[in-house]
């Protein structure tokens, strides 16, 4: 998400970066899963990475709403100021 808003090198290679940790934090909870057959202990390490993914969840919906009220403001000050009113009264 971040390399769609902000549209640079650096915010692109965060995210790749991102979802490369995704991908061997799976990796890992995947070799660990196959070398357990204790139900209790992958109980717990559901559990953990639902606390986990709940927790990152939790994060990107509040950065969400950041980049969102950011968005509202610039979009604001991209808008045109409404004219003026002259105070006073009209003469015919």
């Amino acid at each position: 998400m971040l390399s769609a808003v902000l549209r640079s090198e650096t915010a692109v290679q965060v995210s790749i970066r991102i979802m490369n940790a995704f991908v061997q934090l799976r990796h890992y909870v995947s070799s660990q899963i196959v070398k357990t057959d204790d139900k209790a202990e992958l109980a717990e390490i559901r559990r953990l990475l639902l606390l986990h993914i709940d927790h990152c969840d939790k994060k990107f919906s509040e950065q969400d709403r950041k980049i969102s009220q950011i968005i509202q403001v610039l979009n604001n000050l991209i808008e045109e100021p409404k004219s003026e009113r002259k105070i006073g009264f009209a003469s015919d």
